[in-house]
């Protein structure tokens, strides 16, 4: 302030350092640095009255100020129209396309409605409450690229839904329809992937390095090449709507039909929740899963492979699977 210039330099003029002067007026030693070092005369002396004068008029040349704030005709042309309700993307076409030829009477200069909202959100601004002049009074401005909510069909493309799934899979009666599923362990970026067969409740869990479509699909191709070498057909998937199974259209490609359940409905693919919860038995949500190899997985999977089932009338899934398919699984 131009009181703490006068200060400065009656302190100067009596020879106190800087350090002496930053325990006068409570500025940073740099700070006053910076002061004196900026408007000092070509004489290196240091003047109130001149170095006030000099800061009014680097702030009138500043390049970087707001549009608006630097103009009242911008702004006053903008809070007249909010007040008769316009939008501020309405505000901003208008003063395109009748009011920014500066040959005109009524010259506006152009500002977008990003420059609008930014000034009816900023913080020197929050005392007048501009916010209340838009149509949805939103105290909180929207981050820009989260308005447009994204869908579960715009994220999955060609997603069928399981309403769709064929008689025979529901009913469990042949062998070779999987529902697929991960489980994440908080902070670490590696996730298991989880498939099972829902006739035989076969199990195949893999650990990948991250919750990507590509890892995803990876494992599901391996479990069709893996069933096709022991001449067991793989007909479909299920999928919950997560992004890490927005490739399943490579299913496709090797004539596997893929499935998607409704959102929020976990439920509709209910072997492989029950598979998940008898994982978090050997792995609880805080295992450092980045210790683990595939080796240890792989125990974990043939433990429950080999673990009696109420609805396989207390057979294990291998036993199951080779009754019915008279293969045994690797």
């Amino acid at each position: 302030t131009f009181i703490e210039r006068e200060i400065i330099e009656k302190l100067l003029k009596q020879k106190v350092s800087y350090r002496k002067i930053w325990k006068v007026i409570w500025r940073w030693k740099s700070s006053i640095s910076d002061e004196i070092n900026r408007y000092k005369t070509p004489a290196m002396w240091y003047e109130a009255v001149l170095a006030e004068r000099q800061f009014h008029r680097n702030q009138r040349n500043k390049w970087n100020k707001k549009k608006i704030n630097s103009d009242n005709r911008i702004k006053q042309f903008i809070l007249d129209w909010l007040d008769k309700d316009w939008s501020p993307e309405e505000i901003s076409w208008r003063i395109r396309k009748f009011h920014s030829n500066s040959d005109i009477e009524s010259y506006v200069p152009y500002v977008c409605m990003e420059t609008i909202y930014s000034f009816l959100y900023a913080k020197e601004n929050k005392h007048l409450k501009l916010y209340s002049k838009l149509r949805r009074h939103r105290h909180k401005r929207i981050k820009y690229w989260t308005r447009k909510k994204k869908t579960v069909d715009t994220i999955i493309k060609n997603r069928v839904s399981i309403k769709e799934r064929e008689n025979i899979i529901e009913k469990r009666k042949r062998v070779g329809d999987f529902e697929s599923d991960s489980v994440i362990f908080p902070g670490k970026k590696a996730v298991l992937n989880t498939n099972i067969c829902r006739t035989t409740r076969l199990a195949r869990i893999e650990l990948v390095k991250d919750k990507t479509a590509v890892s995803s699909i990876s494992v599901q191709k391996n479990i069709v090449y893996e069933m096709d070498e022991i001449w067991v057909n793989v007909f479909s998937f299920t999928f919950d709507n997560g992004w890490e199974n927005a490739l399943h259209q490579q299913l496709n490609e090797l004539g596997v039909k893929t499935y998607f359940c409704d959102p929020y409905c976990s439920y509709q693919k209910g072997a492989i929740e029950n598979l998940n919860m008898f994982i978090r038995q050997y792995l609880p949500r805080n295992t450092d899963v980045s210790k683990l190899t595939q080796q240890d997985i792989y125990i974990i999977q043939e433990k429950l492979n080999n673990r009696p089932r109420k609805c396989l009338w207390y057979l294990s899934p291998n036993e199951f699977f080779y009754k019915k398919t008279w293969v045994k699984p690797n």
